[in-house]
C-alpha cells in the first residue's frame, strides 16, 4: 500500500507536466499567425476586405490580440495588419483610403480607455483619434466632424461634435443630441443583466437622417428612434419573442417600403432577414448552416449575404440559396466586423423579394442546423477570452485535464496530511 502511494505522488505531477507539455510547445512555436504585405498601397480597394478581431488574451505588454485586417479578397492573403490596440469592433469604410474603427488601447496615459479611430491604410496614419464612453462597439460617421455613438456603458445614443471641443477629444463632450433609454425604459427587461440592461451595440442613421436604426441586444430587438421626437417608429422583436430575435448585433434596413431588416441574430445562431407588411412581421430568409454567434451581417449588392461567424472564428460570404461562396478563417479568435472596402459602410444590397422578382424564383429559406455550442464549445468559447491564442481545442482538452488532475491530487494529499495531523494529535 505504501509503495503505491509512493509512486502515485511521483507519477501524478509527471502526468501533469505531460499534459501542460503540448500548451506550453504551442506558445513557444506560435509565431502571431499574420504576415505583413509592404505593398498595401497597391492593393486596390475592390479586391480588399477588412475584419476585426477582439481577440481574447489580456497580454502584459499592452499590445493586445485582436486585429484589424486587410485580405485581398481574391486570394486572402494578408494585405495589411493594424494591432496597436487590444480588442477591436466595428470598422467602417469612411473611403477607399480611410477606415473608422472602435478598439481599447491598453497604453494611454490615464490607463486603459477606449477609442474612436481613422486611420488611412495606404500611409498607415492616424488622421483622427478621440475618445468614446467604455466598451463602444459603434459608431457612425454623419460628416466631417459628427459621430452617431452608440454608447454601450451609459445606456444611451448620441450624436457627437468634433469640432466643438478640440481640447478635450472626447465624445463624452460637445454632445448635441442624445437618446437615453433608461428615460424610456426604467425598468430593466427581463432579458437584461444587472449593470448592461441595454448593452446597445448598433447604431445607424436610416429614413433618410429622420431615424436612427439602435440594436439594445439585451433588450432582444431592433428599433427606430426618431430624432426629433425621440418616439420609437417601429420595432422588431422584444422581450417576450426570443424567436424572433435574440442577442442580436449590426442589423441593416434594407428596405422601407415594405420595412426590411436583415439582422445577425445572434443567440439563435443564424442570419435572418425580416419583411413587414400589414403592420406584421414575417421572416422571408435566413441561414443558419454551421453558424455558431454571428454578428455582423451585410447583404452585398450581387444578393450574397456577408457574415461574420464569431464562435467559429471564419467570416463567411453566402448566396440566397445558402451556398458558401467565399470564405475567410481568421488567426485571430472571435471576429467582429467583416466589410468590403469599395462597398463603404454596411452596403444595403438587394432584398429577397427583390432577388426573387429579378431571377423569377423563389429562394427556399435556409433550414440548416446551426452549430451553437454544446458544453465542450461553451467552455472553449468562454475560455478563450482569457487564454493565449495558440490554445485550440487540443491544448484546452490537456489543460482542463490537467487540472482536474492536478485538483483531485491535491486533494488527496490535503486529505492524507489532515489525517496525519489529526493523528498526531490524538498520539
Amino acid at each position: 500500500m505504501g509503495t503505491r502511494r509512493y509512486w502515485g505522488r511521483r507519477l501524478v505531477p509527471l502526468l501533469v507536466l505531460l499534459l501542460v507539455t503540448p500548451v506550453a510547445l504551442a506558445g513557444v512555436q506560435y509565431d502571431g499567425g499574420v504576415d505583413r504585405d509592404s505593398s498595401a498601397a497597391t492593393v486596390s480597394p475592390t479586391n480588399l476586405t477588412v475584419v476585426t478581431t477582439q481577440g481574447g488574451e489580456p497580454r502584459g505588454d499592452n499590445v493586445g490580440d485582436g486585429v484589424l485586417a486587410g485580405i485581398r479578397t481574391d486570394n486572402k492573403s494578408t494585405v495589411f495588419v493594424h494591432d496597436r490596440y487590444q480588442w477591436y469592433y466595428d470598422v467602417d469604410p469612411v473611403d477607399n483610403r480611410t477606415l473608422l474603427f472602435t478598439a481599447l488601447d491598453t497604453d494611454g496615459e490615464q490607463g486603459s480607455s477606449h477609442y474612436a479611430v481613422e486611420w488611412n491604410w495606404v500611409t498607415n496614419e492616424t488622421e483622427r483619434k478621440f475618445k468614446v464612453p467604455t466598451d463602444t462597439h459603434d459608431l457612425d460617421r454623419l460628416g466631417p466632424h459628427r459621430y452617431a455613438v452608440a454608447d454601450k456603458a451609459d445606456h444611451r445614443a448620441f450624436v457627437y461634435n468634433y469640432t466643438a471641443d478640440e481640447g478635450a477629444k472626447s465624445a463624452i463632450d460637445a454632445i448635441e443630441w442624445e437618446y437615453d433609454f433608461r428615460e424610456h425604459y426604467p425598468d430593466p427587461p427581463e432579458a437584461g443583466h444587472s449593470g448592461d440592461y441595454t448593452h446597445l451595440n448598433d447604431i445607424d442613421v436610416v429614413h433618410n437622417g429622420s431615424a436612427f436604426l439602435l440594436s439594445p441586444r439585451n433588450f432582444n430587438r431592433v428599433m427606430a428612434v426618431n430624432r426629433t421626437t425621440k418616439t420609437t417608429e417601429w420595432t422588431l422583436g422584444g422581450q417576450d419573442r426570443p424567436h424572433v430575435i435574440r442577442g442580436q448585433h449590426d442589423p441593416v434596413l434594407l428596405d422601407t417600403d415594405p420595412l426590411t431588416v436583415l439582422v445577425g441574430d445572434s443567440l439563435n445562431h443564424r442570419a435572418v432577414e425580416y419583411r413587414r407588411t400589414n403592420g406584421r412581421w414575417r421572416q422571408v430568409w435566413s441561414y443558419s448552416a454551421g453558424l455558431n454567434w454571428p454578428r455582423d451581417v451585410d447583404r452585398l449588392p450581387s444578393g450574397n449575404t456577408l457574415i461574420t461567424d464569431t464562435a467559429n472564428d471564419r467570416v463567411v460570404e453566402v448566396a440566397p440559396n445558402g451556398s458558401i461562396v467565399w470564405q475567410y478563417n481568421t488567426t485571430d479568435p472571435h471576429p467582429y466586423d467583416v466589410e468590403r472596402v469599395h462597398l463603404g459602410d454596411e452596403p444595403r444590397g438587394p432584398t429577397i423579394a427583390e432577388i426573387e422578382s429579378e431571377n423569377g424564383t423563389n429562394v427556399t429559406t435556409d433550414n440548416g442546423t446551426a452549430t451553437g455550442d454544446g458544453p465542450f464549445k461553451w467552455a472553449y468559447r468562454t475560455a478563450g477570452w482569457v487564454l493565449p491564442i495558440w490554445v485550440g481545442p487540443g491544448e484546452f482538452v490537456a489543460l482542463a485535464l490537467a487540472l482536474a488532475v492536478g485538483v483531485g491530487w491535491l486533494a488527496v494529499e490535503g486529505t492524507v496530511w489532515l489525517r496525519g495531523v489529526v493523528r498526531a494529535r490524538r498520539g
